[in-house]
């Protein structure tokens, strides 16, 4: 389960994920318990995964507001819309 923690504080929550079902069915098919905390580290995995992720769309939208600065091509009606939401997402704890 260290390794789990390790993997969290370097932001690879998907990846800490898989480890925490393969753990559980590990667990599963030797007849012993799961470890306790696998339910706070799923959580834990969930909130760094969800953070990435908002990362990368605001990574993506700033590309293609870049895009279409130098392409000369007007941005769709949405993509105001979209980073108004991002920013709200980012803001949430």
């Amino acid at each position: 389960m260290q390794c789990a923690r390790d993997d969290l504080q370097k932001g690879y929550g998907r990846h800490v994920l898989q480890g925490l079902h393969h753990a559980e069915s590990y667990a599963a098919k030797a007849g012993i318990p799961a470890p306790a905390d696998i339910p706070l580290l799923r959580r834990e995995s969930y909130e760094v995964s969800v953070r990435r992720k908002i990362g990368e769309a605001h990574d993506a939208l700033t590309l293609a507001e870049t895009y279409a600065h130098d392409g000369g091509i007007e941005l769709p009606e949405d993509f105001q819309q979209l980073q108004r939401r991002l920013a709200e997402l980012a803001q949430q704890p």
